[in-house]
């Protein structure tokens, strides 16, 4: 008979008798034990006195024979609740208990002082955070990001970290040696994810009774919303009630490996794409859940405390075992968000149940899993696990074998998750010439007679914006981009007699900051785009005479990078924009004698890719934008003969869309961008004698939008 087999007589006949539970110490409460925990700095007592807050079912369902001084309690829905006070090391014990009684996880929150216990009932914010109206807008409309990225889930990729988790540590549990270097790994994997984005970064965070474990939260900032928040969370530790040579035995490859697993690839598809949310997405990996929500309660509180708005939280746990069901998963609907949980059923409808995928709905009670921390702190969140409980959680037996052995169950919550984010987050398309951030398009009008500025938002009239006069012609808009990376873009300006170079930040004279001056007139700023993939923009000068290329990275010559010199000057620049979506802005060069036509990957010659020659050189490059909506950039073309205009999507002239001509020549493509906001690029063209303004809407000329007309022909759009 084993020592699970009996701890249960044991407690059985506690039960009959009404009897406590002995207090002993742990199996590896032993010298050599103490002293690895040491040097990794883990901090853990097994006979300290820990706090829990747990529901009365659980305490009179065997709890009350581990725990003493109980003192019944209430939170803000008006449930029965214990206080209670236990050993450190009993958690395991509490843990089983509730597992092997009620069929389930979790079931208790953990304090280090009963004060703290008490001022959690005090704050506790569940009610509002169940019934709470939508933090923000939960549509299903983004399926250009989310569908591509489900066809990318690479069942053999989740269940590699699976593996990893389940067999290079004996256990990862909190108070642990191997519960401390677990994490560490979780970091340098999603740390790797993320290398080189700017808007990425991985903390560890820790919390004062996580025995020093540490959770691991990446972060992807968002672009338009940054401080509404999207949470993707799942538990790290795990535990187990047997011991090898005095080492926990838990491989936990379900509970909650599979979780960690899950999360892993929904953030290495989102960020290899080049991906940029509009909202903040949080990714973590939480300590200590097994010991009583100890990570995540620490998260969700400091969030809470800081006044964070988090609009939504998902908890990935226990996602890989669907043996004898014929669901494919389970929502949980206790604790949670009504609308949220509509959103995620809505998110399955959509995107998972025409793949023949199942859905079924279940509770797991008081503190099941991490998702109850959010929602103590007033915050909406969801919970999606795996169809049938698996028999074997927190025992020596949780390892991949048992619970795949493939880890096929877990690509469909790695595609629930993906379309979550996807869908919750929304996508940045990185809007050119917006000017305040709304992810539209704004128009920079100059008078080139006058010196006079205006600009105009989402190409409005009626939204005017007069902008200080430079009456100095010598004065030039050189370009717009956002060099500063705030999401706004900026105007650079350009002395032609000087060589002085000004910032106008957000299309603002009284933000102007002097740029390093180049008196060498016959360098002209060709281009402006994020080389380098660190989410601002570059200026990408060449020498009109000997070809010479520099590239300042974020506007910055004390950062010139030298390029290949193109010294033949029938090779033009005509556009700059991220044509396969790898993150990087690429540079187009057109030969205006031969019509070659080459790519400059990242600005750099080394990465150069021939396109299609387009040998009539009367058609002109005149605009490069995402037309499509798939934040591919797509060069439009125009024959400066005919009026015909075609469109080659991603650079590709095998995929390219015919336009309406326009034959009256005096017509020319003013500007390209997002003017509607709508996600795909528009064209806004003008009259150069009639002064006569159109846009097409996503380049359409059934959509025509007829302008306010300016006359005046000296008033022209600087791109």
């Amino acid at each position: 008979m084993n020592c699970r087999s009996l701890f249960l007589l044991g407690l059985s006949a506690a039960l009959l008798s009404g009897a406590s539970a002995a207090v002993t110490a742990p199996p590896d409460d032993h010298d050599h034990a103490r002293g690895q925990r040491a040097r990794l700095g883990v901090q853990y007592e097994p006979m300290a006195t820990v706090h829990i807050v747990t529901s009365r079912a659980t305490w009179e369902g065997g709890v009350r024979l581990i725990g003493r001084d109980a003192r019944a309690a209430r939170d803000n829905a008006g449930r029965d609740l214990v206080i209670a006070s236990v050993r450190a090391h009993q958690l395991d014990d509490v843990s089983r208990l509730v597992h092997e009684r009620e069929r389930r996880c979790g079931g208790y929150f953990a304090f280090a002082s009963r004060a703290q216990a008490l001022a959690f009932l005090r704050q506790d914010r569940t009610v509002q955070a169940m019934h709470t109206k939508a933090l923000a807008a939960y549509t299903i409309d983004n399926d250009r990001t989310v569908a591509p990225w489900i066809a990318q889930v690479e069942e053999p990729r989740i269940r590699a970290t699976i593996s990893h988790l389940s067999t290079a540590y004996p256990n990862r549990y909190y108070a642990s040696v191997q519960g401390h270097q677990s994490p560490q790994w979780i970091r340098d994997t999603w740390l790797g994810l993320g290398v080189d984005r700017s808007d990425v970064s991985v903390e560890t965070t820790d919390c004062a009774n996580c025995g020093g474990q540490q959770s691991i939260i990446l972060t992807v900032r968002g672009a338009r919303y940054p401080d509404e928040i999207v949470v993707v969370g799942g538990h790290q530790d795990s535990i187990s009630d047997s011991y090898n040579n005095g080492v926990m035995d838990a491989p936990g490859a379900d509970d909650d490996a599979s979780g960690i697993a899950t999360i892993t690839e929904v953030i290495r598809i989102a960020l290899a794409s080049g991906w940029r949310p509009q909202r903040t997405v949080k990714f973590m990996a939480y300590a200590a859940e097994e010991v009583g929500l100890r990570g995540s309660h620490a998260i969700a509180q400091a969030h809470r405390a800081q006044g964070a708005n988090v609009v939504g939280v998902l908890q990935l746990d226990m996602t890989n075992y669907t043996a004898g069901s014929a669901l494919s998963m389970r929502l949980i609907s206790d604790f949670s968000n009504a609308a949220l949980q509509q959103f995620v059923l809505g998110l399955f409808d959509h995107y998972l149940a025409p793949t023949g995928l199942t859905r079924g709905g279940a509770t797991c009670g008081y503190a099941c899993s991490d998702h109850a921390s959010w929602t103590s702190a007033g915050y909406p969140s969801a919970f999606v696990a795996e169809p049938t409980l698996f028999p074997y959680r927190h025992t020596p037996l949780d390892n991949l074998q048992q619970i795949g052995p493939t880890a096929a169950s877990s690509v469909n919550f790695a595609k629930l998750a993906l379309a979550f984010v996807g869908e919750l987050a929304k996508t940045d398309t990185g809007t050119t010439h917006d000017f305040d951030g709304d992810g539209r398009s704004d128009v920079f009008w100059r008078n080139v007679a006058t010196g006079a500025n205006d600009v105009w938002r989402s190409a409005d009239a009626r939204t005017r914006q007069y902008t200080s006069p430079v009456a100095n012609l010598a004065w030039q808009v050189a370009g717009i981009g956002d060099l500063d990376g705030d999401h706004r873009a900026d105007v650079v300006w350009r002395n032609a007699s000087t060589g002085a170079n000004d910032l106008w930040p957000s299309a603002q004279s009284s933000q102007r900051r002097a740029l390093a001056t180049v008196p060498d007139t016959g360098w002209k700023l060709e281009a402006l785009g994020d080389f380098g993939q660190r989410g601002a923009a570059d200026l990408f000068w060449r020498h009109a005479v000997t070809g010479q290329i520099r590239v300042w990275v974020g506007g910055d010559a004390a950062q010139a990078q030298t390029r290949v010199p193109v010294a033949n000057p029938d090779w033009r620049v005509v556009g700059a924009g991220d044509f396969d979506l790898d993150g990087h802005d690429d540079v187009l060069w057109r030969n205006r004698a031969t019509g070659a036509n080459d790519l400059w990957l990242w600005g750099t010659s080394e990465r150069r890719r021939s396109l299609t020659a387009v040998t009539n050189t009367a058609w002109q490059v005149v605009g490069v934008a995402d037309f499509n909506g798939d934040r591919r950039a797509d060069i439009l073309w125009r024959h400066a003969g005919t009026g015909a205009n075609v469109i080659w999507f991603s650079a590709n002239a095998a995929t390219q869309r015919v336009l309406a001509s326009v034959s009256d020549l005096h017509w020319t493509v003013a500007g390209v961008g997002d003017y509607s906001g709508d996600g795909q690029a528009d064209i806004l063209w003008r009259h150069a004698t009639l002064g006569y303004d159109d846009l097409w809407l996503s380049a359409d000329s059934t959509r025509r939008l007829p302008l306010t007309r300016v006359s005046d022909v000296d008033w022209r759009v600087m791109r």
